[in-house]
């Protein structure tokens, strides 16, 4: 990804989308790594990950999800060959312990889970580097004097790169990944900055 950015730096943000669509879909599925972002696969299941996310946004009509038996078609095609690794290996496949839909949609919602959130909080990363330069310059100065210029970070330099590692939780904090919620009803009434909530109001938290 990093050396995407450098040599494509006007499509960072695809960048960011196929890195970790690309590990999330190895671990799931044994792929090899997709090095491109407009393959097939990726674009294929990034469309039914954002038509998730819309169906399933706070106010949204859930018999949008009524749509979505199309989909099952195609992420139980994704499945077929882990089920045949699995068959291979243990030499059956359990159908009365976990339906063949079942378990396609199960890896699905780790590719929901993993995929998008990582890209998402890499673009808000971004943005917050961008918004703020003097807390980007105090990270590189960081990176320079733990790293330098001759490799890239490992995880044995997370425990002395304490400013980044702040960085990346204030983002978390800043900008969260997801603006799914579930609503609240009220028990009783209550003011808000002012305004008045009835009783049985239906809330939504706004993030």
């Amino acid at each position: 990804m990093v050396d995407q950015i450098l040599t494509d730096p006007e499509n960072f943000t695809d960048h960011f989308q196929r890195a970790p669509s690309s590990l999330t879909l190895s671990i799931i599925y044994g792929w090899p790594p997709i090095l491109d972002s407009s393959h097939p696969n990726i674009l294929q299941i990034d469309k039914f990950n954002r038509d998730i996310l819309v169906a399933a946004a706070p106010g949204t009509f859930w018999v949008e999800f009524e749509y979505f038996n199309s989909d099952s078609v195609m992420l139980e095609g994704l499945f077929v060959d882990v089920k045949q690794q699995i068959v291979m290996r243990q030499q059956v496949w359990l159908e009365s312990f976990f339906r063949i839909l079942d378990a396609a949609w199960n890896a699905a919602s780790i590719y929901s889970a993993g995929a998008e959130t990582t890209s998402g909080q890499l673009a808000w990363f971004m943005q917050a580097m961008i918004l703020y330069p003097d807390t980007q310059r105090l990270a590189q100065e960081e990176l320079d004097r733990v790293v330098g210029p001759d490799r890239l970070p490992t995880f044995n330099d997370y425990e002395h790169l304490p400013y980044i590692q702040a960085i990346v939780k204030e983002t978390l904090r800043w900008r969260g990944v997801s603006s799914l919620g579930l609503p609240h009803r009220l028990n009783r009434g209550d003011y808000y900055e002012g305004y008045f909530l009835p009783k049985d109001t239906i809330c939504f938290v706004n993030n």
